[in-house]
């Protein structure tokens, strides 16, 4: 069953997706404690017809979910309730918290979430970074198995790095549409189209298509592995958004693969000004994925590793955040006396939140979902990799 419900966590109500059936009890009982939504919010059906059509290339959502969403009538903002979308409720947290972490000893592994995860998988988690991070971390660990509470590129990309140990993707069904917009076929017709151009490639994409490429990067050293190489025409895959930010920072000729991150493109310039114009005394951050015009109404584009070290060295007390709502976790751990806003409800990304506790602990028991490379894609994938990875 799908259902589109909303919370103001952060300050800023967000659309989040995919309730499975078991969780509709919990869902019923608090709203039997909260009162009508509609007139605060001020959304109506034409909104979520519009957010529904966003999502429903990529993920198939059926049309009823306007109507689910409609009759649930939560007041979010006014109680400030906080819903999370996993089976388990509150008085069960406790006990998969003890039984993921018993079986992640048995197993001498480690567990390492994406910044966008669900507060309670990064608690859980050994380390949570972006994608740079836990590809350096990846390489520096004495375990035997690798928990990727992530999406699916990810955990190749580790699988890749450590041929020796097992490396679990904790939710099976999380993907990434941005790494679907390209595979290796396509790579090979646009090699061919530009034979001379080095080509870099983003990590998010598949081993496929990592294998094919000359070097990878992340958005936290994309325009440093760009600098890097000695070409000056470089084909840029898959995302056309940090393309365009790259080649606004470098004299080389870049030439972009029209892909992009649903959940970033989401994000719009006007969206950003009322922001700016609600709080005028806020730093606006946003993610190099962001389409142009937002990075230009932006203080900063960081990467969300650059984005937690620019905030804690900061002076500012009140940031905008233009990325997913799941960075804002980290953030506010580590500065707890800075207050954040999420610029946009719609910056939630449905596959980094489908990991839940109980699909985490189910994976582990089992031993389930283990990613793996076929070797000969592996080795050329790996050496992308290494060539980024040796990049300080």
């Amino acid at each position: 069953m799908w259902a589109l419900i909303c919370r103001s966590d952060y300050r800023i109500a967000t659309p989040l997706l995919l309730l499975p059936d078991s969780a509709w009890k919990e869902i019923y009982r608090l709203n039997k404690v909260c009162t009508s939504w509609k007139a605060e919010q001020k959304w109506n059906i034409v909104e979520i017809n519009n957010l529904l059509d966003e999502e429903r290339e990529c993920y198939n959502i059926p049309v009823r979910i306007c109507q689910i969403a409609l009759t649930l009538e939560l007041d979010w903002i006014k109680l400030s309730v906080n819903i999370r979308m996993e089976i388990a409720t509150a008085n069960n947290q406790e006990e998969l918290r003890d039984k993921i972490l018993k079986r992640k000893k048995d197993l001498n592994a480690v567990i390492m979430a994406h910044n966008y995860q669900r507060p309670e998988v990064q608690d859980i988690a050994d380390f949570v970074g972006d994608s740079l991070e836990l590809a350096r971390q990846a390489t520096q660990l004495d375990v035997e198995v690798i928990v990727f509470c992530a999406v699916h590129f990810m955990a190749e990309s580790a699988a890749i790095l450590n041929p020796t140990r097992t490396v679990l993707l904790a939710e099976s069904t999380a993907g990434c549409p941005m790494a679907d917009m390209i595979d290796a076929e396509d790579l090979k017709g646009w090699k061919k189209r530009y034979p001379k151009a080095t080509v870099v490639c983003y990590v998010n994409t598949t081993a496929a298509v990592k294998a094919e490429s000359d070097i990878c990067c992340t958005s936290a050293n994309a325009v440093k592995v760009v600098e890097s190489v000695p070409n000056d025409e470089i084909l840029f895959i898959p995302d056309q958004n940090l393309g365009n930010f790259v080649a606004a920072r470098t004299k080389k000729r870049i030439i972009s693969y029209p892909g992009y991150c649903i959940t970033h493109a989401r994000l719009n310039a006007k969206q950003v000004i009322m922001a700016k114009q609600a709080h005028p005394d806020a730093v606006v951050v946003v993610h190099p994925e962001c389409t142009t015009e937002v990075i230009e109404l932006a203080d900063a584009a960081l990467s969300t590793s650059q984005m937690a070290k620019y905030i804690k060295e900061s002076r500012a007390k009140k940031f905008l955040i233009g990325t997913e709502e799941g960075l804002v976790h980290r953030l506010k751990k580590e500065n707890p006396d800075k207050t954040f806003y999420v610029i946009s409800r719609a910056l939630m990304c449905p596959n980094m939140k489908r990991t839940t506790l109980e699909g985490l602990a189910q994976t582990m028991e089992l031993k389930r979902n283990v990613v793996v490379v076929p070797e000969d894609i592996r080795l050329r994938a790996k050496r992308a990799l290494d060539r980024m990875l040796a990049i300080v």
